[in-house]
């Protein structure tokens, strides 16, 4: 996103590479929805707003991809996708990309990320363009409702535990 400065941009680009080169040996397929489920276990610490703006980052770029890219046409509005869990030997490749996130900072380093390769995506399978984009930002989409449903309820549940409901 533009608000990276161009110099902090170079580790991100190495990531949003390192993606793409995942992209392309399976199939046109990233499993952003597993990878983004286990940056959120993995690196946010728990807490309702953490959760919030984790969300809310992956939902901006899906909305933004859309609006830049003009996709939301492509695959309909009431086509959906859901969350996919790769297979066992896709999980070696894809953890040791989720361990590259590390640290990686939610506000802007994320964002960045998300729709930078949504853009090589484009640049990628032009023929397909339209779709393999519509087709990654509705995964994000879901997967962002994915983790509101499991993660976010889960904590959600434990704090009720802890604290009592709201009466």
């Amino acid at each position: 996103m533009p608000y990276v400065k161009k110099e902090q941009r170079k580790d991100l680009d190495s990531i949003v590479e390192s993606a793409f080169k995942i992209y392309k040996e399976e199939d046109g397929r990233l499993y952003w929805d597993y990878i983004l489920i286990k940056f959120a276990e993995r690196n946010i610490v728990p807490g309702y707003n953490r959760y919030k703006n984790f969300l809310a980052e992956v939902t901006e770029s899906a909305f933004e991809m859309e609006r830049r890219f003009h996709t939301t046409s492509a695959l309909g509005s009431s086509q959906t996708e859901s969350v996919f869990i790769p297979s066992d030997q896709v999980f070696v490749i894809l953890d040791i990309f989720v361990e590259k996130l590390r640290g990686l900072g939610i506000d802007g380093d994320l964002n960045y990320i998300l729709f930078a390769f949504g853009r090589r995506i484009g640049k990628f399978d032009i023929l397909r363009k339209s779709r393999s984009q519509a087709s990654y930002i509705l995964q994000l989409k879901n997967t962002v409702g994915y983790i509101r449903k499991t993660i976010l309820a889960s904590y959600e549940d434990r704090k009720i535990e802890e604290n009592g409901d709201v009466i």
